[in-house]
């Protein structure tokens, strides 16, 4: 993965965020309970409906943003809140479960350089063909084509590709 280190200003805004988050207890965390998080859960049901073609992220999201971040299936807790900025404590209460190689990856949505969602996205839901960035994916192009293959062992592999 890139070097993801973001403007000093730009995390401490993010930081700041993500504080006012916690301290309201509001969800810009991960599922609490593990596994795919609800915007995943929505990818994945729509990859695997053979009459969709292109997914758009934004129409799967009630909640604010403008970018949307990518780490690397495998990115380890510590990798998130570094590019975040945000201390083990904090860190802990906004990104509570660990991507794992193979299996999936962390997604985070961010509105005008505040985190606003963190979540896992499992790797079986769908795997971005991306290549992870500082400054994330605009809204307007977090537009994916959906391309399905069977793999030896008879399942459905998923990419999800930019367009």
């Amino acid at each position: 993965m890139e070097d993801l280190q973001a403007p000093r200003g730009h995390m401490r805004t993010v930081l700041a965020s993500l504080l006012a988050f916690a301290a309201l207890g509001t969800s810009a965390c991960s599922d609490p309970f593990g596994g795919a998080g609800h915007i995943s859960k929505k990818i994945g049901d729509m990859a695997r409906d053979s009459n969709v073609s292109t997914i758009e992220v934004a129409r799967l999201t009630s909640f604010g943003w403008d970018h949307m971040h990518f780490f690397k299936p495998g990115a380890s807790k510590q990798e998130v809140c570094d590019f975040i900025g945000a201390d083990k404590r904090v860190c802990d209460q906004i990104v509570r479960d660990e991507s794992r190689e193979g299996l999936s990856m962390t997604i985070a949505f961010s509105l005008k350089h505040r985190m606003t969602h963190v979540e896992l996205h499992l790797l079986e839901n769908g795997r971005f063909n991306i290549r992870p960035t500082a400054e994330g994916v605009e809204k307007s192009a977090a537009v994916f084509a959906v391309q399905r293959e069977t793999a030896p062992d008879g399942k459905t592999v998923i990419a999800l590709e930019q367009k």
